[in-house]
């Protein structure tokens, strides 16, 4: 059973030999990572500082993580309609993701999106104060911002699946600590139909949805079942509660995460870590599938340590062959 159908069959509940693992070198991964060439050129370096992405916007780190933006470039609302976005879909953005999905055969391909959501990207353009209070304000000029955020990424769907990618990922953090950073209804109304039609289009390319969120997002995850997303991608599972998630989701959708990246993995013992990688795979992976494990793909941002990691991996890897043994 090679990396793809391993990972279809743990998205899907159809038996997977073990659970699927995306680790980065030297340890193992079942999947491959691709992205468009023109996002790499924006990408935050190995120092601090202040980088432009190719939307305009200006983004701050402080270490080796993306940061957050602080200056937006669609200063006003009345001018959604003629902003420029950039040409994600040319191919030459693909010329070096095509050679990256040829050299992983047998790996699932995972194609990222470039607008990394369009929750985060409409924030990132106009600002998070003013997208919040244009969502009672303006919603009109909201409606058009993310509906034109939506068409694109399925422009970008349509050529990813046209390097036969098996998935797409993106990254909406809709959570605080606490609660989402909207009324529950609010984002049903508008984003819940907005969600489903990249779902839609996904699947009608039979490529799963990768969808990933940090924060207490318990509210909106039956909605995301509802609409067919695929894969839930988050790293704060323990924010929720491991056996609480797995009592009310557990074979309803795939869970594909690390050990609590903000509590145990930071700050916990290896038997701490031990215990919550068991726990996952137990309350997420005991329905023929439905969990996958990965490690953060930015340790050194957070202060993770290598030893820590190595016994996520090897927990992970000792416990995660079905069937199940605890």
């Amino acid at each position: 059973m090679n990396s793809i159908e391993l990972v279809k069959r743990a998205i899907e509940f159809k038996k997977p030999e073990r659970i699927p693992l995306d680790f980065l070198p030297p340890r193992y991964s079942d999947f491959c990572f691709v992205i468009q060439a023109s996002v790499f050129d924006t990408l935050p370096g190995e120092k601090s500082g202040i980088y432009t992405d190719v939307w305009g916007c200006t983004w701050k780190t402080v270490d080796k993580s993306m940061g957050r933006p602080f200056k937006s470039p669609l200063k006003k609302w009345e001018n959604v309609k003629d902003f420029k976005f950039p040409d994600l879909v040319a191919s030459r953005e693909y010329e070096i993701s095509k050679q990256i999905v040829g050299k992983n055969s047998g790996k699932y391909i995972i194609g990222g999106d470039p607008l990394m959501g369009m929750w985060e990207r409409a924030k990132a353009l106009v600002g998070t104060e003013n997208f919040l209070v244009g969502l009672y304000a303006h919603p009109e000029y909201v409606y058009e911002l993310l509906d034109r955020l939506v068409n694109l990424q399925i422009r970008i769907i349509d050529r990813w699946n046209e390097l036969d990618v098996h998935g797409f990922m993106t990254w909406d953090d809709w959570g605080t600590e606490e609660t989402l950073w909207i009324n529950p209804q609010i984002w049903r109304r508008i984003f819940k139909p907005r969600y489903k039609k990249i779902t839609e289009v996904l699947h009608s390319h039979k490529m799963h949805y990768f969808f990933h969120s940090c924060g207490y997002i318990l509210d909106i995850i039956p909605d995301l079942i509802e609409i067919g997303v695929d894969v839930l991608q988050i790293d704060q599972p323990e924010l929720m509660g491991i056996e609480k998630l797995g009592s009310l989701f557990g074979g309803k959708i795939c869970f594909f995460n690390p050990v609590d990246i903000q509590k145990t993995t930071q700050t916990g013992s290896f038997e701490e870590i031990k215990e919550s990688a068991r726990k996952m795979i137990k309350h997420f992976g005991s329905f023929n599938g439905g969990f996958m494990a990965r490690e953060y793909p930015q340790p050194e941002a957070i202060n993770i340590s290598q030893d820590k990691i190595e016994v996520m991996y090897h927990t992970f890897k000792q416990y995660g062959r079905y069937p199940l043994v605890f």
